[in-house]
């Protein structure tokens, strides 16, 4: 892709799938920021902005750069009641957004961080050493997601009772052809993860409400 083949453009063929589902998509990100740093996306209309002064300004303008544009995304026309969560922060702009960030702060905040950071590094090596060192590895695949996905169940206490492993390809369904038109499959797919996910969390937190533990699930912040 050239400056000139699509000078002046707002759309210059970059698709969504391009920012979410490449494994190298630097290029692309640099070719937003060089030549294109607010961007109209294919295929829908999604727009991208690519250059730190302009996301700082958006961040800190809720009433030109609103969150509730995200509501939308999350949970379109053809998602049915059953399926709907209360997104909480993510779609509230202030004054609405402040008190409930405060809320996230007391339990995941800085303290709890530093609380956490031995845990984590630990399950970070436990990662490496099962990484072998004369291979080429997928980094996302072998390290990044198994760390997460370790560590999550470590903090809300359910090592011995992990989700399933098609519950965890839920993300990974969400992501999916996020720009595109959804098909009847598409859908299927988002609703089957969705009713799974909700499930497994309202079963995890009824038991914790019965027996709570040392875990984020029963709000208690002394973890390790």
């Amino acid at each position: 892709m050239t400056k000139d083949k699509h000078k002046n453009s707002l759309r210059p063929g970059i698709h969504i799938d391009e920012l979410t589902n490449t494994a190298t998509p630097y290029k692309v990100y640099g070719t937003l920021r060089d030549h294109y740093p607010v961007c109209l996306l294919e295929p829908n209309g999604y727009w991208a902005i690519s250059r730190h002064e302009d996301v700082y300004f958006a961040s800190r303008n809720p009433g030109l750069f609103s969150s509730k544009g995200v509501e939308s995304l999350l949970q379109p026309d053809w998602m049915p009641a059953d399926c709907i969560r209360d997104l909480f922060v993510l779609t509230r702009d202030p004054p609405e957004h402040r008190p409930r960030r405060r809320i996230l702060d007391a339990i995941v905040g800085p303290k709890l961080l530093e609380v956490l950071a031995p845990a984590m590094r630990r399950c970070a090596l436990q990662r490496i050493e099962k990484i072998n060192p004369s291979q080429e590895v997928d980094f996302l695949a072998e390290f990044a997601q198994p760390y997460i996905e370790t560590f999550v169940n470590k903090i809300v206490g359910s090592e011995k009772d992990q989700p399933s492993q098609e519950l965890a390809k839920h993300p990974e369904r969400t992501n999916k052809n996020i720009g595109s038109p959804p098909s009847k499959q598409y859908i299927e797919d988002q609703l089957e993860g969705l009713r799974k996910t909700k499930s497994y969390f309202h079963a995890l937190i009824q038991e914790r409400k019965q027996c709570p533990r040392n875990d984020l699930v029963s709000c208690k912040r002394s973890i390790w």
